[in-house]
């Protein structure tokens, strides 16, 4: 090993928590549905929910929200635990920004049969109908009179401990909305009972039950309710797909299944138990500044061993960096992760007991050994020089551009190298090794290891930057250039011999995946850039 001495920087994230779950009323219902009569609706729901996301998945930026009318969530009432929405306004400005960029893709064009001057809902009526769904309506006469741009999925609980799904679709003629509805519900071979509330029609299985929801949502709407308009706030800029789930929505949701089930051997407690912090969530997914971004923030979610805290800062990789992931981690990650999961797979015994068994024999300290190697955090990454090529066709060992920055107390973490080392035979001479005063960097390149402690400017990227536009508060990143150096991406994609993943790959600009903690909230952000 190569041991000289060198720094490495790292950077603080901030540490807040303050946060009050808010407090939702529940719905009275009429009579409670079936089991049977639950499960047919459950599919009713779970197909509107499917075209719902379809139309998301498949289009994802393909509008935006209108510049009037109000939202899908005006229509639900304020006691929903869960809502997904998606806007499909056919004539938004943004339309021919995310056709010219989802086309640059062979494959999504491909799916994606849509020009800039097509309706939207009429591709997500006909793509349904090509799995065997309501051939028999027409939508240009029986669905697009009436179907607005907007619609909704919700999750309504009554005092009977059941949750009611709730479909909502914006309308512009309730009559014809209404004939549509029924000849939809014939051709599914199911019951759907209508109300409206504004410009929506609301539809579920009991006249009762819609009925009552369309009196609570004029009453007090989602829209109008402070917990759900202080989510929205925290996702930032609305956008074409919108979900927000309540702190009840847990609880509620294992209290309808309960309710459901005589038998649940328990697991409903041990999913209670573990979201009993839960205080809500929201996501958004919308297209911006030519790049599709998704947001997400949550609170009291069940830990994770990423700690928003003290991660390794990605600014300071060389600017050729083609690909790296870094992610800070809390003192005792490891055995708090390992006793959540054990929590919530329902398992006996204690974290301790686990590690205690697996220790036995490995002639390493568990899971004390895991956690110091890696540090108070860690960064890998992979210099866009890579042969990858020659590295896979090679029998020997791959000598391309790979480290691993470790930050933590370099004579621990070395102990431990040392310890894996023992037990590895061959790998040691196959790698580099460099203390530093803030860690250690480890590589399969002795170049490599030099430059990645001496540090580069990454940070100036305009890709990093596009991508990654928080990276010093980030707790976790992941980040990928394709068009580092010598178009690394794409000759990776033609090594692997297929010409479908190189027409694919090509368009692509950046991808960052980025999470950080404010104030007690747990955001993340998905950004991906084409060129």
């Amino acid at each position: 090993m190569n041991v000289p001495q060198g720094d490495l920087e790292m950077s603080d994230q901030p540490d807040h928590f303050a946060s009050e779950p808010e407090q939702l009323e529940y719905l009275g219902a009429s009579d409670s549905p079936s089991h049977a009569g639950a499960r047919r609706w459950s599919a009713i729901t779970a197909a509107s929910v499917a075209v719902v996301v379809a139309a998301g998945a498949g289009a994802w930026g393909v509008a935006q929200l209108m510049a009037g009318g109000e939202s899908a969530a005006t229509a639900v009432p304020a006691g929903a635990v869960a809502y997904l929405s998606i806007d499909l306004d056919p004539s938004a400005s943004q339309k021919v920004q995310a056709l010219t960029t989802l086309k640059k893709f062979p494959a999504i064009a491909e799916q994606l049969d849509l020009g800039v001057r097509d309706d939207v809902r009429r591709w997500v009526f006909e793509q349904a109908q090509q799995d065997g769904q309501c051939e028999d309506v027409d939508y240009a006469a029986d669905v697009e009179p009436w179907l607005g741009d907007r619609m909704a999925v919700a999750a309504v609980p009554s005092d009977s401990g059941s949750v009611m799904p709730l479909v909502v679709l914006q309308v512009s003629d309730q009559d014809a909305a209404r004939a549509g509805a029924d000849k939809l519900s014939e051709c599914a071979g199911e019951d759907v009972s209508v109300a409206f509330v504004g410009d929506y029609m609301l539809l579920s299985e009991k006249q009762g039950d819609v009925e009552d929801m369309a009196a609570a949502a004029e009453s007090a709407s989602l829209a109008d309710d402070p917990g759900f308009a202080d989510w929205m706030d925290r996702v930032g800029d609305p956008g074409i797909v919108t979900a927000y789930a309540s702190g009840d929505a847990p609880q509620a949701l294992i209290e309808s299944g309960v309710a459901e089930s005589a038998d649940d051997g328990g697991l409903a407690g041990q999913i209670g138990s573990l979201y009993e912090d839960f205080e809500g969530a929201a996501a958004v997914v919308r297209f911006a500044d030519g790049s599709i971004e998704a947001e997400t923030a949550s609170a009291g979610l069940p830990a994770s061993f990423a700690s928003g805290e003290g991660v390794p800062t990605l600014g300071t990789l060389p600017a050729t960096t083609a690909a790296a992931l870094s992610i800070g981690l809390p003192e005792g990650w490891l055995q708090d992760y390992t006793q959540s999961m054990q929590d919530m797979m329902g398992q006996e015994g204690s974290a301790d007991d686990f590690w205690a068994d697996l220790e036995r024999g490995s002639g390493f300290d568990l899971p004390e050994d895991i956690e110091t190697l890696f540090g108070d955090g860690f960064t890998v990454a992979v210099d866009s020089s890579a042969d990858f090529e020659t590295a896979m066709e090679s029998s020997e060992p791959p000598r391309i551009p790979v480290g691993l920055r470790i930050s933590g107390d370099p004579a621990e973490i070395a102990g431990v190298l040392d310890k894996v080392f023992a037990q590895a035979g061959d790998v040691q001479d196959a790698v580099w090794v460099r203390e530093t005063e803030d860690g250690v960097t480890v590589g399969l390149q002795q170049e490599y290891v030099d430059q990645l402690v001496a540090g580069g400017s990454l940070a100036g990227s305009d890709s990093f930057q596009r991508v990654v536009p928080d990276a010093d508060r980030a707790g976790a990143v992941f980040y990928v250039d394709f068009d580092a150096g010598n178009g690394w991406a794409e000759q990776l994609a033609q090594a692997l011999g297929d010409e479908q993943v190189v027409e694919n790959v090509a368009p692509l600009d950046a991808v960052g995946i980025s999470t950080w903690t404010d104030g007690g909230t747990s955001h993340g952000l998905f950004r991906m850039t084409t060129d």
